[in-house]
């Protein structure tokens, strides 16, 4: 698997089984920008999360699965592109292989040693400037969430500060500094492990070295 980031705003996504997980999965997906039907004969109607996912115009589909779901979606103009399998393990190899055929990429909730599933989504822990996912080949997706929290708690926040002031001046070192070692140089405190380790444990002392080092080499600058 490679690991990638995908923009999926405008895009339609299938996600068959409405239960907790395809409830989380496409709320996951409106909220980055996706057109979501859902497919299951008695989703569950519960809680803030089900009113989101309507307001946010899930279009459901209240049947069994068939593969003639996706003919009657494109009748009224929804062609999925990427389709999740969040039902009984039946179903979703039955969704998968169904897929396949439709040249579709696909998903599924469940584990088994043949997956022919396309891709997986992980935990993903967001800050302002930086994301993180983390997953573990669905053996344990629990021990991904936990291994997502920790980052989320430890050092997420300390690399988000320091993404931000790299957001701020890594356009202004490529396009104002000439001597390319000076810009490297000047590139690299935003990487520096040192400094990451610095910042998680003392907060704001990894900025002070780098906007320090960035004050020393202000006659570089135009």
């Amino acid at each position: 698997m490679i690991p990638i980031w995908l923009d999926v705003s405008g895009r339609h996504v299938i996600i068959v089984g409405l239960g907790p997980v395809g409830q989380r999965r496409a709320l996951q997906f409106q909220r980055a920008g996706a057109l979501v039907t859902g497919v299951d004969p008695l989703p569950r109607i519960q809680g803030q999360e089900w009113g989101e996912l309507i307001r946010n115009g899930l279009e459901l589909q209240s049947q069994p699965y068939h593969i003639s779901i996706f003919e009657e979606l494109s009748l009224i103009g929804i062609k999925p592109q990427l389709a999740l399998a969040c039902a009984n393990p039946t179903v979703n190899k039955q969704v998968v292989a169904d897929c396949r055929q439709l040249k579709i990429w696909a998903s599924t909730s469940t584990f088994s040693e043949n997956d022919p599933a396309d891709f997986q989504l992980g935990a993903v822990a967001r800050g302002e400037s930086m994301a993180v996912c983390v997953h573990s080949d669905r053996s344990s997706p629990g021990l991904s969430s936990s291994v997502r929290d920790e980052i989320a708690e430890t050092l997420l926040p300390a690399a988000d500060r320091l993404a931000k002031l790299a957001s701020f001046w890594r356009p202004r070192i490529l396009n104002e500094i000439a001597d390319d070692s000076e810009k490297k140089r000047l590139l690299d405190l935003f990487s520096n492990r040192a400094i990451l380790k610095s910042e998680v444990q003392n907060p704001g002392t990894g900025e002070k070295m780098i906007q320090s080092e960035l004050d020393c080499a202000r006659e570089l600058f135009p």
